[in-house]
């Protein structure tokens, strides 16, 4: 290349100039990606995933933009500072995720929660600064504010994390120590976790399949306990439907029930492998989320359809929603609980 060293340095101030006005359009850009509700159809479960699988970013380039999104939203002034260089995306999501802790600690204990002045104030003070300077900042702001939990893959086979105990926990921790001191007097933390993790996970799928098995049994019985089923009619009667999971005509003095036979449950999810099954019609790409599922109508219930197999599947809680928009229209759910025209939800086990 051959220029002055003057003339590089124009040329590269003048790219890194560039690169901040795109960095803002690109957040306007994903806001409205997001309030269209464009990466649900897409068949991605979060804004994140859609701009990490989708758009290519790493995890944290993705959470700095959506982050500075979301305060952007609140401070469009933000957007103008970051263009102008007086603020890094690194100390916007900081700030944010700073706000966020912040405003549910403080709800906790019935405080009043950051008023915009107060947040654009904290945001000035976080500009020309590093991101670690902008951490400690906001750590002597709250000293409580610790900082979060981080996840980190090292290879294909481990992961680092990242996370702070309460003292509680920690004698908790170490009464499960001194427990199994006589099969492992030394055990690491890692080996402690999976020694919790496959003792919990074998009580909750046994609670699991003994509430399927009761609620099977006893019908609506199991409801009264911790029912699998969120939100279910008091009725046990299962309405009469035709082949195509129509609704027929109910007979005199029988309710028409929600509640989706425990059998029926069974087969839905092993059908659609314990995962959502929402697909984007345009690119094929498959949710397959296994967070927050629930148990759908592909001919919606409030319009009469039934419980038949083939008009069941399972989506997570986005994509349920995401159907229930496309079905009723946006507006009848913004103004009514989702709960009401949605379908049951299923607790999440594995």
């Amino acid at each position: 290349m051959k220029i002055s060293n003057q003339e590089l340095e124009i040329i590269l101030q003048n790219k890194v100039t560039e690169e901040r006005k795109i960095t803002v359009e690109i957040i306007q850009l994903l806001e409205e990606v997001s309030r269209r509700k464009i990466y649900l159809e897409r068949g991605y479960g979060s804004l994140i995933e859609y701009c990490i699988k989708k758009l290519g970013y790493s995890e944290s380039a993705a959470y700095r933009r959506i982050a500075a999104m979301q305060v952007a939203k609140d401070l469009p002034q933000v957007k103008t500072a970051i263009s102008e260089g007086r603020l890094n995306l690194a100390s916007v999501a900081q700030a944010h995720t700073f706000f966020r802790r912040e405003e549910k600690q403080r709800k906790k204990v019935g405080a009043e929660t950051f008023s915009r002045p107060e947040k654009a104030e904290i945001l000035q003070s976080l500009e020309q600064k590093t991101s670690r300077q902008a951490e400690k900042f906001l750590l002597d702001l709250s000293p409580t504010n610790l900082p979060l939990e981080k996840v980190k893959q090292l290879s294909s086979t481990k992961t680092q994390v990242t996370l702070v105990l309460d003292e509680e926990l920690m004698q908790k921790i170490e009464e499960i120590k001194n427990l199994i001191s006589h099969k492992n007097p030394h055990p690491t933390y890692a080996e402690l976790l999976t020694i919790m993790a496959d003792m919990s996970l074998e009580k909750l799928k046994s609670k699991r399949m003994a509430a399927l098995k009761a609620q099977g049994a006893t019908g609506a019985g199991v409801a009264a306990r911790k029912p699998l089923l969120l939100r279910v009619d008091q009725s046990a009667d299962v309405q009469d439907k035709d082949t195509h999971g129509s609704r027929k005509r109910v007979p005199e003095g029988r309710a028409r029930s929600r509640r989706i036979p425990a059998s029926i449950r069974r087969q839905v999810w092993l059908k659609s492998q314990g995962q959502c099954c929402y697909r984007d019609p345009i690119s094929g790409t498959n949710c397959a989320s296994k967070f927050q599922l629930q148990i759908e109508h592909r001919y919606p219930w409030a319009k009469g359809g039934g419980h038949q197999i083939e008009n069941l599947e399972l989506l997570c809680s986005a994509h349920n929603q995401l159907r229930a928009i496309q079905q009723f229209g946006e507006k009848k759910i913004k103004y009514h609980q989702v709960s009401s025209i949605i379908d049951e939800q299923v607790a999440y086990f594995s």
